[in-house]
């Protein structure tokens, strides 16, 4: 889930107004960063650019910030099923490259670039125009 805690709750929480995985989903997806449970994190962060309540630039700097010299990669999980951000996929990958820490991003789902919704391959293509190179190694352990 893309929201650990909302600022209302801890003071080291996002400027958010959601449900907060830590109280109800119990992920304390923050210990895991600190104490390298994990590789990399996902956080979905399936909300629009224009909400209020969840923006979507707002969570990606706070995720952004969360990893920062943590060494566990950022992949931001966005949901392309939902029209309203499938039809600004282009923005959204476009602010993830604007933060140091976002490693990349992970779309859901398949089904829904198949089905070619609100012209995600055209927005896909123009997103992702170059060929990639891939890393030569995941950890810098």
């Amino acid at each position: 889930y893309g929201v650990w805690k909302n600022k209302s709750s801890d003071l080291i929480g996002s400027e958010s107004n959601s449900l907060e995985s830590y109280y109800d989903l119990y992920m304390d997806t923050l210990t895991w960063i600190d104490e390298h449970i994990v590789d990399y994190i996902a956080p979905q962060i399936y909300w629009s650019t224009d909400n209020n309540d969840i923006n979507y630039e707002v969570m990606v700097s706070s995720w952004n910030d969360v990893v920062k010299d943590s060494g566990v990669r950022l992949y931001i999980g966005q949901n392309i099923n939902d029209l309203d951000i499938a039809s600004e996929i282009y923005k959204q990958i476009e602010i993830n490259r604007e933060y140091e820490y976002v490693s990349g991003n992970i779309l859901f789902s398949a089904r829904d670039i198949m089905n070619d919704n609100d012209n995600i391959v055209m927005q896909l293509k123009e997103a992702y125009n170059c060929k990639a190179i891939l890393p030569t190694k995941f950890n810098d352990n």
